[in-house]
């Protein structure tokens, strides 16, 4: 980690186990498995463990002073494992970021984010950067200009 307002999440992160096989719970898997008989309870089953493999990052970037002001801008810098990938469909996983940054306390009482609200978010932009086939990743960075 080089700044503190920046966080480096390897996109294995957004995987889960799905229709036998290991995939990136994007949008449209997301609306297959909320469509599904198992339904939005599978859904909440899958967000929450892509919220615990993501605490860790989250948690680090803390100790190292990293937190969220009020009128943030966002930036997600996107690398992929191959061109075969919707920008829009990854755009989705930001709810399960900035879920991620509001339940993410360090010492029983500072909160990373302590709302997605307005208030937090006033910007998000994402970015396509390129491929890394062994290393796929999201650089999140963020300002706060209020």
């Amino acid at each position: 980690m080089t700044d503190k307002n920046e966080i480096v999440v390897p996109l294995s992160v957004f995987e889960v186990s799905y229709r036998k096989k290991i995939q990136y719970l994007t949008l449209n898997p997301w609306i297959l498995i909320n469509r599904s008989k198992y339904g939005s309870g599978m859904g909440s089953k899958y967000k929450r463990q892509i919220q615990a493999k993501l605490m860790p990052y989250v948690l680090e970037a803390m100790n190292h002073g990293a937190h969220i002001e009020p009128a943030t801008q966002f930036t997600f810098v996107w690398t992929f494992r191959s061109k075969r990938i919707d920008l829009d469909n990854w755009a989705f996983v930001h709810k399960f970021v900035f879920d991620c940054f509001q339940e993410s306390v360090l010492d029983g009482d500072k909160v990373f984010m302590p709302n997605d609200n307005l208030t937090y978010v006033r910007g998000l932009h994402d970015v396509y950067k390129g491929i890394d086939k062994r290393n796929p990743h999201v650089r999140i960075t963020w300002s706060s200009h209020e």
